[in-house]
């Protein structure tokens, strides 16, 4: 178990499991498309949309994963 610090200073655990996905998904440096995980891995990824680790958004008719950002979330006025 670990803990993950995003932007803004929200610490949340994650498994080593989780931890291994969210580095594939950062490390593909675009939106990562669903077809290109494993069933395990999309499962997992459906966990963590709703704990608010990732975001799920329809790109041209395909599912794509983003990790999620607070700082987008924030708006600077």
């Amino acid at each position: 178990m670990r803990f993950r610090e995003f932007n803004g200073g929200l610490r949340m655990p994650v498994s080593n499991e989780e931890q291994a996905l969210l580095d594939k998904i950062e490390e593909s440096d675009s939106p990562i498309d669903r077809t290109m995980l494993t069933e395990r891995e999309q499962e997992l990824a459906r966990k963590m949309i709703s704990r608010g680790l990732l975001v799920m958004r329809k790109i041209n008719e395909t599912t794509c994963y983003f990790v999620n950002n607070p700082k987008d979330l924030w708006r600077d006025k």
